[in-house]
């Protein structure tokens, strides 16, 4: 996988280790990956409305120093293979419409990624 967009959150929130915890590194174990590196691994969402506590949270001073709630991580899935990770950071709660809303928002960007290959190829 290889990531073709990476921008959104404000300058004021970016840091080089926020912007580092982003970018999977060559950890030893599968729970040493930050969350987005997790994401891209498994398969599986992430989410949290309690960043700041979240056990796989690996800034908490830039959580905390910028009023970051939530987390919301989905895969971007064609069959069974992970193509990419929408994140999205929130100074708020995610009810769970918001998170169904990003679930479906994941499926459409992951189909609109595999349309596109299908034109380009």
């Amino acid at each position: 996988m290889t990531a073709a967009a990476a921008r959104g959150i404000d300058a004021a929130l970016e840091s080089p280790r926020a912007l580092a915890a982003a970018v999977p590194r060559k950890p030893p174990t599968l729970s040493a990956l930050p969350p987005i590196g997790r994401i891209a691994q498994t398969g599986e969402p992430h989410l949290t409305n309690d960043l700041v506590n979240d056990p796989t949270t690996d800034d908490r001073t830039w959580a905390r120093r910028n009023a970051i709630v939530a987390f919301a991580g989905f895969p971007l899935k064609l069959d069974d293979r992970v193509i990419g990770v929408l994140a999205l950071f929130a100074g708020h709660k995610l009810d769970r419409y918001a998170l169904g809303s990003l679930a479906t928002i994941a499926d459409s960007i992951a189909l609109g990624v595999e349309r596109k290959r299908s034109e380009l190829a």
